[in-house]
């Protein structure tokens, strides 16, 4: 419908409707790309816990809400593992709340095949969720040719037309990998989200417990988004890992 200018240029600017506050916007389409072992699962998952509980992450407030994470990523054993440890990390909180509140599909997108669209339109239809992840894209949706924009562009629009069977609120989180800190493969995946999101290895010394490091900035956002790049620091309390975060200054150039 045709947009009256008088009304909407005197209105005051909108106020951000955060699902993650400074993170993840509500009702945005983001993509989530990583380096291979940076740990983006152990990353979303712990976000996904943050919000079914309506507590913090990375000490930013969520919106309290329902998750369906399409997981066709991560064997079963090592799910499990990611779990437990965000579960303590949590505090323990009630297993009865959480298996209401957060919906696993453990490689049911790849065994739907083509019919993917049908399968995930269904379960939002159902589950009407805050955020629905696709961890990742390219295995879950058997995307044949990771560099053809004419795919990720169809991709896109059928994952969009999924979310419309949910909440009108709702966000869709779809991970990718990436390739020298941005999202691998076809330009459509950075040209079409609203948010796009890159977490990268910290380069430097391999820490004592073997875990790592790393940084996660934003490549692509409107209006909101993250707005600086923070670095990504895993605290190892042996049944629990928990993720906190500090402020990455952007590098100054160095005069010559």
């Amino acid at each position: 419908m045709p947009l009256k200018l008088a009304d909407l240029l005197t209105k005051e600017p909108p106020k951000p409707n955060w699902l993650i506050e400074g993170l993840i916007h509500k009702y945005q389409f983001v993509v989530a790309a990583g380096d291979a072992g940076v740990g983006k699962s152990f990353f979303w998952y712990t976000a996904a816990f943050g919000i079914i509980l309506g507590q913090l992450f990375l000490a930013k407030q969520c919106a309290q809400g329902s998750v369906l994470y399409f997981d066709d990523e991560n064997s079963l054993p090592d799910l499990t593992d990611y779990l437990i440890k965000i579960w303590w990390a949590y505090g323990c909180s009630d297993p009865e709340l959480i298996d209401k509140r957060l919906h696993i599909e453990h490689f049911m997108l790849s065994k739907a095949g083509d019919s993917w669209p049908g399968y995930m339109s269904a379960r939002i239809g159902e589950l009407k969720p805050s955020l629905v992840v696709v961890d990742t894209v390219t295995t879950a949706l058997g995307v044949q040719d990771e560099n053809d924009n004419a795919e990720a562009s169809r991709i896109v629009r059928s994952l969009r037309r999924c979310m419309a069977q949910g909440e009108a609120s709702a966000s869709l989180l779809a991970m990718k990998h990436a390739k020298d800190g941005r999202v691998r493969g076809a330009k459509a995946w950075e040209g079409m989200p609203d948010q796009v999101l890159v977490q990268s290895r910290l380069v430097g010394k391999q820490r004592a417990d073997g875990y790592h490091n790393s940084k996660i900035e934003s490549t692509k956002r409107r209006t909101f988004g993250l707005r600086q790049a923070l670095k990504i620091i895993p605290v190892n309390g042996n049944m629990a890992i928990s993720l906190k975060s500090e402020p990455l200054q952007p590098k100054r150039n160095k005069r010559t």
